[in-house]
């Protein structure tokens, strides 16, 4: 039998970091969906969903929920185009800030303690492991 221990290793690394952010969420009263969503608008500068989803990993389809929803309260403005772009409302800028800022200090001061070397080498690890798994689904 093959030994697996080395990829459950990523695995549950990337699921337990998954439930961290997802819990951060909880305690900041939205569900992850909506923190990715809003990550990916404040943070990223995203405005298309695909954007959004890309750069957030979550699938399009939740991306449009939420949009809609965040649109309904007046946090997000559509402008119409080839590319429908999003936007957060000034209400939305301000939500946002409210909701992701402490997120990006708390990744900051995270990432100072740990170091900008070791954060690098983690980033760089990990960008090699989705070309490489990317490259595979390509292939399958």
């Amino acid at each position: 039998m093959p030994d697996y221990s080395l990829n459950m290793s990523i695995d549950l690394t990337w699921f337990k970091c998954n439930m961290l952010y997802s819990r951060w969420a909880a305690k900041n009263g939205m569900g992850y969906p909506e923190m990715m969503v809003l990550y990916g608008l404040y943070a990223f500068k995203c405005s298309s969903q695909k954007e959004i989803a890309e750069h957030c990993g979550i699938v399009k389809q939740t991306v449009n929920t939420v949009v809609h929803d965040l649109e309904k309260h007046g946090l997000i403005e559509m402008t119409p185009s080839k590319t429908d772009k999003r936007s957060l409302t000034d209400a939305g800028q301000t939500y946002a800030m409210e909701k992701i800022g402490p997120l990006l200090d708390t990744e900051k001061q995270i990432c100072h303690q740990i170091g900008s070397d070791r954060i690098s080498s983690a980033v760089e690890t990990l960008d090699l492991f989705n070309v490489l798994f990317e490259r595979n689904l390509n292939e399958v």
